[in-house]
């Protein structure tokens, strides 16, 4: 990854990062048990030693404790090598519909969102939904911040046709250096998935070439901790992901 040519084939580089990280995402959490396993023994051995009985009993109750936090752990580093077969490490889109049930079907669909939503933060990912206004022949753009090898699972659509680009500006790049990875004229919709191939910001600029204001739905999920507005005259709008 660090030949002068790696880049030289994006499609081929991207595939190269996504299987790093795939290998990283397996070995870095193995590694990281054994370091852990290796500490609990030394906690086990200096509490079977205490000889004071209040300090014996507090050593026990942190063994206790600790006991049950890598037990977690090592069940979800079990179920995380069921689920690496070559599909398993897929990006997925969920979608839930209330359906006609009324009211409490509407509940039910909100309960279900807010599980997967839970889920995907207690996974280390940040996950919005947001709303764009866009004039008439005005454009905006919509970045966040990722580090090589960093994840972002996305679908947007748009009220109207749009011009947009999906692109990205690595960081320590001569200032309105963007590099591409697709764009596309009169689109209403599109999903994907990105890796990112360098640190920097990343996303889309979105134009509206009609006379009607056009809104930009976006949902996201990934590893960002940070995004960016932009919008011609106006200051930059920056959020932070907690």
């Amino acid at each position: 990854m660090t030949a002068p040519d790696f880049w030289s084939n994006r499609e081929r580089a991207q595939a190269d990062v996504e299987e790093v990280s795939r290998l990283r995402s397996l070995i870095n959490p193995f590694q990281q048990l054994e370091r852990e396993i290796e500490d609990f023994s030394a906690l086990q051995e200096l509490a079977a030693e205490e000889s004071d009985p209040a300090h014996r009993a507090q050593a026990e109750k942190e063994v206790a404790t600790e006991h049950d936090r890598l037990s977690h752990q090592l069940d979800e580093f079990e179920l995380r090598q069921f689920l690496s077969g070559e599909n398993d490490r897929s990006n997925a889109f969920v979608t839930i519909h209330s359906g006609a049930g009324g009211t409490e079907s509407c509940d039910w669909a909100d309960m279900l969102l807010r599980m997967y939503q839970r889920w995907i933060e207690r996974g280390g990912f940040k996950s919005e939904t947001v709303d764009f206004a866009i004039a008439p022949r005005q454009g905006m753009e919509y970045k966040y911040r990722l580090d090589k090898g960093e994840a972002l699972l996305y679908s947007w659509k748009a009220t109207g046709p749009v011009n947009v680009e999906f692109h990205a500006e690595p960081d320590g790049a001569p200032r309105g250096y963007a590099q591409s990875y697709e764009k596309v004229d009169h689109q209403t919709a599109a999903s994907g998935t990105l890796t990112a191939p360098f640190p920097g910001i990343h996303g889309w600029f979105w134009e509206n070439t009609t006379d009607k204001e056009v809104t930009v739905t976006l949902k996201s999920a990934g590893f960002y901790n940070l995004s960016h507005e932009f919008r011609n005259g106006q200051p930059t709008k920056n959020k932070m992901f907690q």
